[in-house]
């Protein structure tokens, strides 16, 4: 299949929105460390970026032939969504859950970077969803997995 760029064109209600940028992160009890996770979450990804391509794209500035700012989202027909592996969570799931999984428990190396929002180029790779691994390539640690889905939000 050829690849071909798309621009889907938002409304003039998404350009008075602040631009943000929402990072989340979830996390599981789990027994068996496995990188069949990582094979599976990935697969998800491949999945939703066939079924809601944009969601491996970004967010452009754009003028209109009358002068009017719009924004669009740009994306590639082949690009999916890329899982990022974000390093160790060291503290036990007992641990975090006990204190309701406070945010600065988790190390800030972990959470998804914040990328630029509104960028000039597209790449030619997908946005990536991080995932913190705690050992190796292994997805989990003993007791707990961890998944950050990073979604650019306008």
């Amino acid at each position: 299949m050829a690849d071909h760029t798309y621009a889907d064109q938002l409304t003039p209600l998404d350009l008075p929105m602040p631009r943000t940028y929402i990072r989340i992160l979830f996390v599981f009890p789990t027994a068996n460390p496995s990188p069949q996770i990582t094979q599976e979450l990935q697969r998800g990804l491949e999945k939703l970026s066939k079924q809601v391509p944009w969601v491996a794209g970004h967010v452009f500035h754009t003028t209109s032939a009358n002068q009017k700012t719009s924004l669009e989202i740009r994306y590639h027909s082949d690009t999916t969504a890329i899982l990022e592996d974000k390093g160790q969570i060291t503290a036990s799931y007992a641990n975090l859950s006990s204190q309701n999984m406070p945010m600065e428990a988790i190390p800030p190396n972990v959470w998804p970077t914040v990328p630029s929002l509104l960028v000039t180029s597209l790449p030619r790779q997908g946005t990536a969803f991080s995932l913190p691994a705690s050992s190796g390539s292994q997805i989990m640690g003993p007791d707990y997995a961890s998944a950050c889905i990073t979604t650019p939000w306008m």
